[in-house]
């Protein structure tokens, strides 16, 4: 192969800009089997060495699947048997859950799982729980948000850090990920019900995503380029929101057409800044006292959001 992925380099620099993989940390790798989450094993199995990370692995079957999720749970026993890694297995009746809660069987998949996971790192003593979402998945997530209705925080798409949830492999495509199990002859298995297209995130992948890419072939990297951003933008504005009030982050109300709202204040001066218009932030909010970060890191930007009028 002329030109081989090296994952774990890439997983490895998007995890330092996050501070996701610090050395000595104990790491639970979510693993399903399927693609996504075998090229994570692999990665965090490459860096564990370098790094001195304690490594485990814990696979849920939700048994939603009959014998395929049976196949998946042993598929990963018998690898991790295989690799030596420690595996924990959890199993969860989702459908009936679903039905009890009265709620939907993705929704309560979602959270047997990562009760599991979080339940199983406090056993283990886990630092860090990594799961394998990817920059499709960042890509769909948006999408999806759009959809739906969304503020400033569901357009800077899945975040790559929450607690102790990390993603190291948020920045890489779908493709790049294929390639590597390949190139590293790496197994894994599929999930049938991938292909339900009764599932949102589902029709939304191979019915929106194909004509995307036609659009623009780099469509999932610019768009997780353009991501990281975006969410670098959201937040420094948090933060220079904060140093303004002094107060954290608060909000302000919103009338308009007889109707009031609440409207957060960091989503305020985005919009402000995006129009154009954050020279009137001292029309709008006159009593915000002078930010003493602004004024020692760039004078001529704190007067400009405290005085200068248009």
């Amino acid at each position: 192969m002329k030109n081989p992925i090296d994952l774990a380099a890439q997983a490895a620099a998007f995890a330092d800009k996050y501070n996701m993989l610090p050395q000595g940390s104990t790491v639970l790798c979510a693993l399903s089997g399927g693609a996504d989450s075998m090229a994570l094993l692999s990665v965090l199995e490459a860096l564990a060495k370098p790094r001195s990370l304690t490594l485990h692995a814990a696979h849920f079957n939700h048994q939603l699947r009959g014998e395929e999720s049976q196949r998946d749970e042993d598929f990963v026993v018998q690898w991790c048997q295989k690799r030596g890694i420690p595996l924990v297995v959890g199993r969860g009746d989702v459908a009936q859950e679903a039905q009890e809660q009265g709620k939907g069987v993705e929704e309560t998949a979602r959270a047997m799982r990562y009760g599991f996971l979080t339940a199983t790192a406090q056993e283990l003593g886990a630092d860090k729980i990594a799961t394998a979402h990817n920059a499709d998945d960042n890509a769909e997530t948006l999408l999806l948000h759009l959809a739906r209705g969304t503020g400033l925080d569901g357009l800077t798409g899945i975040p790559p850090v929450r607690g102790i949830l990390i993603r190291p492999l948020l920045a890489t495509p779908r493709i790049d990920i294929a390639v590597y199990l390949a190139q590293e002859e790496i197994p894994h298995v599929e999930d049938s019900s991938n292909q339900d297209t009764v599932y949102a995130r589902n029709r939304l992948r191979q019915e929106v995503m194909p004509v995307l890419r036609d659009l623009n072939p780099a469509f999932v990297s610019t768009l997780a380029a353009n991501l990281v951003h975006l969410r670098e933008d959201r937040d420094l504005t948090q933060k220079e929101v904060a140093e303004l009030t002094g107060l954290g982050l608060t909000t302000i109300h919103k009338f308009e057409n007889g109707t009031a709202g609440y409207l957060s204040l960091s989503t305020f001066l985005l919009l402000l800044k995006v129009v154009g218009q954050i020279d009137a932030i001292n029309d709008v909010l006159p009593e915000l006292p002078p930010s003493p970060y602004l004024m020692r890191k760039d004078e001529k930007k704190a007067q400009r959001i405290r005085h200068t009028k248009r």
